[in-house]
């Protein structure tokens, strides 16, 4: 009787927002507009309005799904229905995703700008609230899921989600970019109905792929996560509809890979290869000539690729893979004066003989030794060794619709205007407003800020937040405010200029500073603790039924997210993915250990 009632509790109905969740949630795409709430930020636009397609409605239908998930959780709980939760030893990875969950919102309580921690913010939309949500699917799937035709279900629902979206990225490879045409712009701006004068434009070029998910580099993360269930369920899938799903699915998502040149995508899926290769021993050694051909195959797709895509190495490496040195490796302004030190460590020291005037100016050593200056053309040089490529002219910018003259520093083809208001020396920023120039700290890759696509840059700057987020972090989404965006010279030496560093580009970072360290070692925690089950119960099977498989594939999937997660930021378009899997994971791996045992009493 009581087995009679835990499969009508736990059948397919019950997890139909976790379906949802992976089949529609990435497919989700309207236009947003809002205010980012950094207008008051120097190193921000004053014009605060921004437009998203991607991210906002994502995350709302996310928690209003995770709500519905969080009340059949409580109210199973509440009436004893405890699932596999507190069962013996299968409670203990529930301390991971709890440590996480909890330093999470604990981060998030202290936050400064506690709006955008708890319901998320610019560019990201991952607030705690999400977070949350993360870990409640996951124990949700890991403590209930306990029939295989549901495993099976909700991988099917995955598998025809992700065929549209590989589908819609397919197309994108191929030139046609479905958000920008005729038909598509009705369903992508319903926020937006009646108001003219709006135009969809995005930055991304002709033929580079993005489908649904915000950016091509999360095309890598989408990819390796979900390409090996869904080769999976084209060699396993009980009805013919979904192999052909999985099929389509394989090959667009392969085609969407590609389209969205992310070599960090392509990294993540070797990932997921070698995590396959390692269960697949067996197998190898019985087959070794298919094994082979089958290596063979995918060495000749990485050629292909690389030659179709010469320069998508020196995306990864820097444009020219050689160390680059900035003329000018920082600026600082003081009331009256500005100090600049050089690549090579030297120093000029600039004042400024009237508090009102920005044309009249002596250049000094460090050592307080007035430098020797050439004038040519109005362009005023040191003529010692070591500063020449240093140059400063007179020019003007208009502040406040009027315009006053300006001090530029130039060097390398690069500038920095400064100009004297209310007998303060400011800096006139990318943004059009005043604000100082300081010394940044940074931490490695001086020199090498082109690495991968320029994550140098940002990783150098993020490097030092992390001592001071070792027990508490900043608060989700409020890693905006914490780097330092005011890093005038580090940004236009890097080429970001305007651009607004929002996140990390690094998955451990991101949460490291946002969420603190603890939070980060959970999350790896989680994953190990997944590596062992799978390993356990998976590695030396005699006999791999179907959930062996699926074990196998949803270890591959997450490992290749981590893997991305190296060069990708956790995201809304794919995280939840993750989250859901790992929780079914753990939860297949537990039926076959449960199957096991009643074997081996038998």
């Amino acid at each position: 009787m009581k087995q009679q009632k835990q499969q009508k509790e736990y059948g397919k109905k019950f997890f139909v927002p976790i379906l949802l969740i992976l089949a529609v949630l990435p497919l989700i795409t309207n236009a947003h507009i809002y205010d980012n709430g950094l207008s008051k930020q120097l190193w921000s636009s004053a014009n605060g309005q921004v437009t998203d397609f991607f991210l906002y409605y994502k995350s709302h239908f996310l928690m209003i799904l995770g709500a519905i998930v969080t009340v059949i959780l409580a109210y199973w709980l509440c009436t004893g229905e405890n699932g596999r939760l507190f069962d013996k030893n299968v409670w203990i990875p529930l301390i991971p995703a709890s440590v996480f969950a909890l330093f999470s919102l604990f981060s998030a309580m202290g936050a400064e700008h506690a709006e955008d921690a708890f319901l998320g913010g610019y560019e990201q939309f991952e607030g705690v609230f999400v977070l949350l949500i993360y870990v409640i699917c996951f124990l949700f799937v890991y403590g209930y899921v306990k029939k295989e035709e549901v495993v099976e279900w909700l991988l099917n629902g995955l598998t025809a989600g992700s065929c549209v979206v590989g589908i819609l990225g397919a197309f994108q490879t191929f030139g046609l970019d479905w958000i920008q045409s005729a038909w598509a712009r009705p369903l992508v701006t319903t926020e937006l109905a009646g108001r003219s004068g709006f135009n969809i434009k995005l930055t991304f070029g002709k033929g580079m792929a993005y489908s649904t998910l915000h950016n091509p580099n999360y095309v890598g993360s989408y990819v390796a996560v979900v390409l090996p269930i869904t080769i999976l369920l084209l060699f396993t899938a009980k009805k013919m509809t979904f192999r052909v799903l999985a099929l389509i699915s394989t090959a667009c998502q392969l085609i969407m890979l590609y389209g969205s040149q992310s070599l960090t995508g392509l990294i993540g899926v070797a990932g997921a290869v070698v995590a396959a290769l390692i269960f697949l021993l067996p197998y190898v050694k019985k087959h070794l000539l298919v094994s082979v051909g089958a290596v063979v195959v995918c060495i000749a797709a990485v050629v292909c690729v690389l030659v179709a895509k010469p320069g998508i190495l020196n995306r990864f490496t820097g444009s020219e893979g050689e160390k680059t040195t900035n003329t000018i490796s920082s600026i600082q302004t003081k009331k009256n004066s500005f100090e600049i030190v050089t690549g090579s460590g030297k120093t000029v020291v600039g004042e400024f003989t009237s508090t009102d005037s920005i044309g009249s100016f002596s250049l000094k050593d460090k050592k307080g030794k007035t430098l020797e200056t050439a004038t040519n053309n109005n362009v005023v040089t040191i003529a010692e060794k070591g500063y020449e490529k240093i140059k400063f002219s007179a020019s003007a910018v208009e502040v406040d619709k009027t315009t006053i003259p300006c001090l530029e520093i130039g060097a390398d083809g690069k500038t920095w205007d400064l100009v004297k208001k209310d007998n303060k020396l400011l800096y006139y920023n990318p943004q059009g407003r005043l604000d100082k120039l300081r010394k940044v700290d940074s931490i490695g890759f001086e020199n090498n800020y082109d690495f991968a696509t320029r994550r140098g840059y940002i990783w150098s700057r993020t490097f030092p937040m992390l001592k001071s987020t070792a027990l508490i972090g900043v608060g989700a989404d409020n890693f905006v405010y914490e780097f330092p965006n005011n890093d005038y010279v580090g940004k236009v030496n890097s080429e970001f200029n305007a651009q607004l560093i929002t996140k990390p580009h690094n998955m451990y970072l991101q949460i490291w500073t946002q969420d603190g360290m603890l939070a980060c070692l959970a999350l790896i925690a989680l994953y190990v603790m997944l590596v062992i089950a799978t390993w356990k119960n998976c590695m030396n099977a005699e006999k791999k039924t179907w959930l062996h498989k699926t074990a196998m594939a949803i270890f591959c999937g997450a490992s290749g997210y981590m893997v991305v997660g190296l060069a990708n930021d956790s995201s809304v378009c794919v995280a939840p993915l993750f989250w859901i899997l790992m929780g079914l994971g753990f939860a297949v791996n537990h039926m076959i250990k449960r199957s096991k045992a009643k074997e081996e009493e038998q």
